[in-house]
């Protein structure tokens, strides 16, 4: 996987690596799987302006939530808030870093996570105005997330990588091979 790795950094093209994996007798499906985890160059290049949006939007959304709770932060003792800074500056950093990279998975946890946003904020019973304007930050973001996912990743579901008539995972948005 490192030399499709190298391959994909080079720019090469996903069938010409998906070929030359085949001609070197590399397990098909994994080789594909790999593969599908990351959009085609075209498209990349062509959507990287919405992806560094997103970063910017999602990052702007963690500091807002992070001066809202602020002052339950500092009234923990200084382990702890030591702890609740690590966990609560990781997570979105790796999302992040995911979605810079421009990996599916980074698309589906931030979903999750702003899915659950909405969820936290609804169930807390009586809704003031500020949270109604969070949760419609959420569904912004989200809707923003799922339709950039699938606009980078056509040939995918949104949870899981589909398979072609003979069952190896399809890759690219033309997935024939010759």
């Amino acid at each position: 996987m490192k030399k499709i790795k190298q391959q994909l950094q080079q720019g090469m093209p996903k069938k010409d690596i998906f070929e030359q994996a085949q001609m070197d007798g590399v397990d098909m499906n994994k080789v594909a799987k790999y593969l599908s985890k990351y959009p085609d160059s075209d498209v990349s290049a062509k959507y990287n302006g919405a992806n560094i949006a997103l970063i910017g939007l999602y990052s702007t959304l963690i500091s807002f939530t992070f001066i809202g709770i602020l002052d339950i932060v500092l009234a923990l003792p200084p382990v702890l808030i030591f702890g609740v800074f690590l966990f609560y500056l990781a997570i979105p950093w790796v999302v992040m870093f995911f979605i810079y990279k421009k990996h599916s998975i980074g698309y589906l946890i931030l979903s999750f996570f702003l899915v659950k946003g909405i969820f936290d904020i609804l169930s807390a019973g009586q809704v003031s105005i500020a949270e109604l304007v969070g949760v419609a930050i959420n569904v912004f973001l989200l809707a923003f997330t799922v339709i950039l996912k699938n606009k980078l990743f056509p040939y995918q579901n949104f949870l899981h990588i589909k398979r072609d008539a003979q069952g190896v995972i399809v890759f690219t948005q033309n997935p024939t091979v010759s």
